[in-house]
């Protein structure tokens, strides 16, 4: 039970901080004029972020009451490295990004959650990559003029 107690603190931190970011969002305006402004991407970011959070945390109520797991019910440190990895390759993407723009370290980041902190097959975990940092440059670069740093473009 000590296992899916961590995961509804999990979720509801998750819920949390994309409130953060979804209210910063708002704070820093959405769109100037029909242009879209610096609040928009913190704004769409914390409002995944909750949804993300909501998500995970009704399968985790879920998983709660139904009293799953007997192999869950011990403490493993395999989840905190988890969040350790998460946490310190989203400073390093974060730092990165003003020398080498956003697609490198983006790409970086993606390709080592999947394939080492996950363990996702590394080819699947170089498509999911690249089909991201595709779908981010398509999105807020191209169809809504959001101005990224850019090293390669």
């Amino acid at each position: 039970m000590l296992k899916n107690t961590q995961c509804i603190i999990g979720s509801v931190f998750c819920i949390c901080l994309g409130a953060w970011a979804t209210v910063g969002g708002l704070n820093l305006q959405l769109f100037v004029m029909g242009v879209p402004a610096s609040g928009l991407f913190p704004f769409l970011f914390g409002a995944i972020l909750v949804a993300i959070g909501v998500v995970s945390l009704f399968i985790d109520i879920r998983h709660y009451r139904a009293g799953i797991s007997s192999e869950l019910s011990s403490f493993g440190y395999n989840g905190t490295r988890k969040v350790f990895a998460y946490l310190i390759l989203s400073i390093s993407c974060t730092l990165l990004i003003p020398i080498f723009g956003f697609v490198i370290p983006c790409f970086i980041l993606l390709f080592i959650l999947f394939a080492l902190v996950e363990g996702v097959d590394w080819k699947l975990s170089l498509l999911v990559a690249s089909g991201f940092v595709i779908f981010c440059d398509i999105l807020f670069i191209r169809t809504l003029g959001v101005q990224l740093q850019s090293f390669i473009f």
